[in-house]
């Protein structure tokens, strides 16, 4: 009984200090994305990429930007970190 309820004990402290291990990385690389983003977005004005008359060698550059700037910390799944197109 009582090695069971040890067992049990040390199962959800594992489990806690897991949880607080992926909520911690989840956190650190949803801050990362913010902080790309805010590049990119400093970048695109720079560039003037939000003008209408935008000079053609950037249209790639700031095509980049713009998906750069619109990635959603909050769906922090994978590496890419893309905004998820199908809503």
């Amino acid at each position: 009984m009582l090695s069971g309820v040890l067992l049990l004990g040390t199962v959800i402290f594992i489990m806690g200090v897991a949880y607080r291990d992926v909520n911690s990385k989840v956190e650190r690389r949803r801050t990362e994305i913010m902080l790309q983003a805010e590049r990119c977005k400093e970048k695109f004005e720079l560039n003037t990429c939000e003008r209408s008359g935008k000079i053609r060698a950037l249209e790639a550059v700031c095509e980049e930007l713009m998906v750069c700037m619109k990635r959603d910390p909050y769906l922090v799944s994978g590496e890419t970190g893309e905004v998820d197109r199908r809503r």
